[in-house]
């Protein structure tokens, strides 16, 4: 990767747009840079992979909770 940044987890991105995450992946995919997808996410983790372009690299953030 050209750029040692990734696009950090945001939730909810519909709320600003409405391809949100999709459209973020868009994004990452020409800029070569890696999306980082929320466990909130608007879109399911298969539509933006399915978004992005061919080579995009995601990831997705898990959390968990603990007592």
């Amino acid at each position: 990767m050209p750029y040692p940044m990734g696009l950090a987890p945001s939730a909810f991105q519909c709320m600003a747009h409405p391809d949100g995450e999709k459209a973020v992946a868009r994004a990452a995919g020409r800029t070569e840079t890696v999306m980082v997808c929320s466990t909130m996410s608007t879109f399911s983790m298969e539509d933006i992979a399915r978004s992005a372009p061919k080579g995009t690299v995601l990831w997705f953030q898990v959390t968990s909770e603990t007592n």
